[in-house]
C-alpha cells in the first residue's frame, strides 16, 4: 500500500512538472544575434579549418548542428523578407559526415538547399551528414561554413548573396565560439527634415521628418521639438513638439508633422531645426547627433488678409509661352501685395500640387487651362481629389477657347480620356448625349472589353452643364474667348482676398 501511495505521488509530481515545463516558452535568437554568431563561426572555421562545437551569444550556448538549423531557416526566411526570430531546438550531430564538393552555388541552389536541409533536421533532429547538391556531396562542416558565410554577409550587405564559394571542411572541434555581449546602446538621431517653400504668419505647415534610433536597445519616451531658425538673424522661434512613446532598435518614426508658424514672427526665409529628445531624458551613446537643420528655407509670408497664389497651366501652347504668361501674371499679382508663385506647366500640375503636403492649407490653386475637359472638371468632384484638396480654395481658368464654359450644355468626354470611368461604372460619368432617346447609353466599338476607346464611342458620356456643375460644388472658374491678362489677374486677386 505504502509502494502504491509512493507511486502516486511520483507520478503527480512528474505531471505538475511536465505542466510547468510546458508554460515555459522555448528560447529563440533573433537576427541580430544569429549575425554576430554565423560572423563568430565563420572566422573561426577560417582560422583552424574546422568548425566549432557550439557558438554562445546573448546568454545562449546553442550546439553547432542547432545552430545550422537556425542558419537554415535564417536563409529560407530572409529570401522572403522575413526576419522573424528562430526557435532554438535540440540537433544531433551527424556521427560519420561525407561528402568532398568544392564550386559555387548560385542563390537560388543554396535557398532550396538551405530549405531541404531545414526540412532533415525538423523531421530526424540530427544534422544531415551531407547535402546533395549540383556540385556533389557538401559534407556536413562545409554546410555549416557554407551558410555562416551567408548569414555573415547579410549582417554586411543587408542582402543575401548572388552565390557562395563552397569549400571542403574536415573536422568538429568540442571548442566553441563566444561573442562577447554587446553593450546596450540607445542612440536617436534626425535623418530627414523637409521645409514647405512657403508659410503664413498664423496658420499651420507640414513638415516630413524622420527620426531613427541607431542603437541595439528601444528607448523608453521621449519629445521631439521644433523650431524656426532665422536666415537673417539666426534666432530661434518654437513652433512645436510631439513625443514619440519609444523607437526600437534601428527603427524610423516619419511623420508629416503639422506646427503652426507664430503670428508674432517677422517676414523671413527660417531653416527648420529638428530636436530629438530634446529633453534630453534618454541617455545616449553619442549626444551630438540629435539635432537636423532643412536644407532649404520657408519664406514665412504675412497674408492674414489673403490667401497666396500658387498657379498651374496646361500644356496650351508652347513651355516658352505658357511660363511667359504665367510669370506675367505672377509678376502683377506681386505687384498688388500678394504672394504669388508660378508652380509649373504639364497635364497632371493640376492635381500634383494638390498631393504636395508642403503647399499651405489656406492657399489659392490657379489651374489655367486651354480647353474644356469634362473628365477634369468632373474629377474636382470625387472624394480623393476633394482629400488632397483639404481646405485650400481652386479656381480654374480657361483661355482662348471658341465658347465659354457658361454656354456648354452638354461636355462630352475629351477625345484622349481613356480614364474616366463609364458612365455607369463607379465614379463614371453622371451624364450621357442619348441620341437615339431610347432612355440607354450605348457605347458601342468605344468599350470594348473594359477598355475604353473614346474616339469610337457610339453615344458620349460626360457632364450636363459643366459650370452649374462647378458652382454647386462650391468652385468659382473664369471662362474666357482670350486670354486677356488684366482681367485674368483682376479675378485671381478678388479670390485670393475674399476671405
Amino acid at each position: 500500500m505504502e509502494n502504491i501511495k509512493g507511486l502516486l505521488l511520483f507520478i503527480s509530481l512528474l505531471a505538475i512538472f511536465g505542466l510547468f515545463m510546458g508554460s515555459v516558452s522555448a528560447a529563440s535568437l533573433n537576427l541580430t544575434d544569429a549575425e554576430l554568431a554565423s560572423s563568430g563561426v565563420k572566422n573561426y572555421t577560417i582560422a583552424t579549418s574546422h568548425v566549432p562545437g557550439y557558438v554562445d551569444v546573448s546568454n545562449k550556448n546553442i550546439t553547432t548542428p542547432s545552430f545550422l538549423n537556425t542558419l537554415t531557416t535564417y536563409t529560407v526566411e530572409l529570401n522572403k523578407n522575413v526576419k522573424t526570430s528562430v526557435t532554438l531546438i535540440s540537433v544531433a550531430k551527424p556521427k560519420s559526415p561525407s561528402g568532398s564538393a568544392k564550386g559555387t552555388l548560385k542563390k537560388s541552389e543554396y535557398v532550396k538547399l538551405a530549405s531541404n536541409i531545414k526540412n532533415y533536421i525538423t523531421k530526424n533532429k540530427v544534422a544531415p551528414a551531407y547535402a546533395s547538391s549540383t556540385l556533389g556531396k557538401i559534407r556536413y562542416e562545409s554546410i555549416v561554413y557554407i551558410y555562416s558565410k551567408i548569414i555573415d554577409y547579410y549582417r554586411i550587405n543587408k542582402v543575401l548573396p548572388n552565390t557562395v564559394l563552397v569549400s571542403n571542411i574536415k573536422g568538429m572541434d568540442s571548442k566553441g565560439v563566444i561573442i562577447p555581449t554587446r553593450q546596450s546602446t540607445q542612440d536617436l538621431t534626425v535623418t530627414d527634415v523637409i521645409a514647405p517653400a512657403t508659410g503664413v504668419k498664423g496658420t499651420t505647415i507640414i513638415v516630413p521628418n524622420t527620426i531613427k534610433n541607431l542603437g541595439n536597445t528601444a528607448t523608453n519616451g521621449f519629445w521631439v521639438t521644433y523650431y524656426l531658425i532665422s536666415g537673417t538673424t539666426n534666432a530661434y522661434t518654437y513652433m512645436g513638439e510631439r513625443y514619440i512613446n519609444s523607437l526600437a532598435a534601428g527603427a524610423i518614426d516619419q511623420q508629416n508633422t503639422q506646427l503652426t508658424i507664430p503670428t508674432n514672427i517677422l517676414c523671413d526665409n527660417y531653416f527648420i531645426m529638428v530636436n530629438a529628445d530634446s529633453t534630453g531624458i534618454i541617455k545616449e551613446s553619442n549626444e551630438n547627433n540629435n539635432v537636423m537643420y532643412s536644407t532649404a528655407k520657408v519664406n514665412i509670408i504675412d497674408a492674414t488678409n489673403y490667401r497666396p497664389v500658387y498657379i498651374t497651366s496646361d500644356n496650351i501652347n508652347n513651355t516658352l509661352v505658357d511660363n511667359t504668361r504665367i510669370n506675367n501674371i505672377v509678376t502683377a499679382l506681386q505687384q498688388l501685395g500678394l504672394f504669388a508663385v508660378n508652380y509649373g506647366l504639364g497635364p497632371n500640375e493640376h492635381y500634383s500640387i494638390l498631393e504636395n503636403i508642403t503647399i499651405p492649407q489656406n492657399a489659392l490653386i490657379v489651374d489655367i487651362y486651354g480647353g474644356f475637359c469634362a473628365g477634369t472638371i468632373w474629377e474636382m468632384n470625387q472624394s480623393y481629389y476633394k482629400y488632397y484638396k483639404g481646405s485650400r480654395s481652386v479656381f480654374t481658368i480657361w483661355i482662348d477657347t471658341p465658347i465659354t464654359l457658361d454656354d456648354i450644355q452638354f461636355l462630352p468626354r475629351a477625345h484622349d480620356d481613356d480614364f474616366t470611368p463609364l458612365y455607369g461604372n463607379p465614379g463614371g460619368f453622371p451624364n450621357f448625349s442619348d441620341t437615339n432617346n431610347n432612355g440607354i447609353f450605348e457605347p458601342g466599338p468605344g468599350y470594348t472589353n473594359g477598355i475604353i476607346y473614346p474616339k469610337q464611342l457610339l453615344e458620349n458620356d460626360g457632364l450636363n452643364n459643366p459650370a452649374q456643375f462647378l458652382i454647386n460644388n462650391g468652385y468659382h472658374y473664369l471662362s474666357l474667348l482670350n486670354e486677356d491678362i488684366n482681367t485674368i489677374v483682376d479675378s485671381i486677386f478678388q479670390e485670393a482676398t475674399n476671405l
